[in-house]
């Protein structure tokens, strides 16, 4: 009975140190899977210099170099200027919401507007609802600072992982179809399905969203909108979800705007209002339907409806990496089921 049994063990050990291995790793799976991300975005520029250097340790140094320039520097820079301009624009809604947002203003709707502003119970609910929002922002921003040295340490693991998953991820990626014992072409298959899918998020969703980022971020600057990057950066993540947009950004602000110039009497604010109208749907919302089919091409396209349940639980589960985590594995999923389907129909 016992020999019987023996055959099991090595996998048994083998199960036991996996669930170890998991619960060793787990606190850093999100930045090793940055790492991962960040070597396939790169891949290509580290198989160029790999032709002329000929030593793989070298050329992923280089490139995780060059990754922490352009990455790391300017996003600690956007960081600060975007925490500057969030609370900048916090102070101006306290005190629009203290004097009132149509203070001056002499037209009958403002003037209906300014009664109701003045209700006490409408002044009290004011109140209660700035104490709530300063309480919120100090008990976010001494969680940020607490966890300042974590991202600190999964910033280094992201950058390791990536160094390792650039010089040995072909070798990463044999051993674990070896170990499944996958055919090799439905193993194919899948690999690619899996590439075009991820250059679909990546680049048709990812790519067009920081675009449509900065076009906002530019565009608000130029007519005069209060806390541009702020809003770029809100335009940029609404931008990755399908049938949301950000035209959820942008219409509202020239709307403000315009109604702003009607009751100041103020042509010129009238005019940027319309200005950042057209501006934002001839540049910024167009990319939906120019740029972004072109970047995802025919055989990566993501259903909307993958995208978005992708998106939301992905963020729910992995925190911000999830706009990228929550598609790719629900696609992963769909793209396993087809290739189960396939081989059945060749059976």
């Amino acid at each position: 009975m016992v020999e019987q049994y023996k055959q099991y063990i090595p996998f048994i050990i083998m199960v036991v140190l996996a669930i170890l291995t998991f619960l060793i790793i787990k606190p850093f799976l999100v930045a090793i899977i940055i790492g991962a991300l960040l070597a396939y975005l790169l891949s290509r520029f580290y198989k160029s210099l790999l032709l002329k250097t000929s030593k793989s340790s070298l050329s992923a140094f280089i490139v995780c170099i060059v990754a922490f320039l352009v990455v790391v520097i300017p996003s600690i820079f956007f960081i600060k200027v975007l925490v500057q301009q969030s609370f900048a624009l916090f102070i101006l809604g306290k005190q629009k919401l203290a004097t009132g947002f149509v203070s001056n203003c002499s037209s009958s709707i403002c003037d209906t507007i300014k009664i109701y502003s003045n209700d006490p119970s409408v002044r009290y609910q004011i109140q209660e609802f700035l104490g709530a929002t300063t309480n919120w922002i100090v008990d976010k921003g001494s969680n940020f600072l607490l966890s300042v040295p974590q991202m600190v340490i999964g910033l280094f693991i992201s950058f390791v992982s990536m160094y390792y998953f650039l010089k040995d991820g072909n070798r990463f990626i044999q051993k674990i179809n070896r170990f499944f014992s996958t055919n090799e072409e439905k193993y194919g298959y899948v690999l690619s399905r899996l590439k075009k899918i991820m250059h679909g998020i990546i680049y048709g969703y990812g790519l067009v969203a920081l675009i449509q980022g900065l076009l906002g971020w530019f565009g608000f600057f130029i007519f005069g909108v209060s806390s541009p990057v702020f809003w770029g950066m809100i335009m940029g993540i609404l931008g990755l979800f399908p049938l949301i947009g950000s035209a959820i950004v942008w219409a509202p602000a020239a709307l403000m705007l315009i109604l702003q110039g009607i009751f100041q009497n103020s042509n010129s604010m009238i005019a940027r209002g319309i200005g950042l109208g057209i501006y934002s749907a001839l540049l910024i919302s167009s990319l939906d339907n120019t740029l972004k089919p072109k970047l995802m091409g025919q055989k990566a396209k993501v259903h909307p409806g993958v995208m978005m349940v992708g998106l939301i639980g992905g963020i729910f589960f992995f925190g911000p990496i999830g706009v990228i985590l929550g598609p790719l594995t629900l696609a992963l999923l769909i793209v396993l089921i087809d290739a189960y389907i396939i081989e059945k129909k060749l059976h």
